[in-house]
């Protein structure tokens, strides 16, 4: 009897916890929200949960001397992670 509850209590513990959903970006790079970004220290941005943008989900994203690095300078200045 034991053994069964402790196999029952292994499998629901080991349960992965539901994905986060997706924020959905309609107008790049405008909708990405700076609490979303994390600006590392060689002045680059990282994506730090998944995002949609045209019906397909990312679950990573790294920007460095683009156009969206310098947009993101302007808009997040001090408000990312």
């Amino acid at each position: 009897m034991l053994r069964i509850v402790l196999c029952v209590a292994a499998i629901a513990f080991a349960l992965p916890a539901p994905a986060e959903e997706p924020i959905n970006i309609e107008k790049w790079p405008d909708d990405v929200p700076c609490d979303k970004l994390k600006k590392n220290a060689d002045g680059s941005y990282e994506m730090t949960v998944p995002w949609a943008r045209f019906y397909t989900i990312h679950t990573s994203g790294k920007w460095k001397n683009t156009r969206e690095t310098a947009y993101w300078d302007q808009k997040c200045n001090g408000k990312t992670q």
